[in-house]
């Protein structure tokens, strides 16, 4: 029998993937695309995925320890891969990407 708490927590997971999936799209307007794919919405997958799998050993060891490495990890490679596959890399896009 579905408890009320699974349901919860079901019905919120929906809620993030479709909040996610809208800010994907919304960003993705007019955007750069690699491969047919908008870049600001591999962008949101990659980092959705990348969370997620750290997710599910740190929730089936109760522990907290991955996750300051594994959001400094998901920015540092995000940021490459989004400069990497952008169009255009100039000076100002790289001096960005040193700075952030």
């Amino acid at each position: 029998m579905i408890t009320k708490s699974s349901l919860k927590g079901v019905l919120g997971f929906f809620i993030v993937i479709l909040i996610g999936i809208g800010l994907a799209l919304a960003g993705s307007q007019h955007g750069a695309s690699a491969l047919g794919v908008p870049i600001f919405a591999l962008a949101v997958g990659l980092i959705f995925s990348i969370q997620w799998l750290v997710f599910i050993p740190a929730f089936a060891m109760q522990t907290e320890k991955f996750f300051d490495i594994t959001g400094a990890l998901t920015y540092i490679s995000v940021t490459l891969i989004t400069v990497l596959l952008s169009p255009s890399v100039d000076t100002r896009v790289i001096l960005l990407l040193i700075m952030v």
